[in-house]
């Protein structure tokens, strides 16, 4: 299992302000890229120095890097 680690506050408070079924879509998306960090849904973000990656939550985009040897996902941002 793959650890999650969240730089953003932002997240976490929209997530307490969004209706239920936009978090629960949010959260499960989270959950299955801990379970499986290299889904089909994931797309690689060109431009950036390291290398993000995005995922699909509905009409949200969550946008994170993996730290593999320490086995560690970090959520960088979210796109509404």
């Amino acid at each position: 299992m793959i650890c999650l680690r969240f730089y953003l506050t932002s997240l976490q408070k929209f997530l307490k302000k969004t209706d239920t079924g936009t978090t629960s879509r949010i959260i499960e998306a989270i959950e299955k890229l801990a379970d499986d960090p290299i889904s089909h849904d994931l797309k690689r973000i060109i431009g950036h120095a390291e290398k993000l990656f995005r995922i699909r939550a509905g009409k949200f985009r969550i946008l994170y890097r993996g730290d593999y040897t320490n086995h560690t996902i970090v959520i960088i941002n979210y796109i509404q």
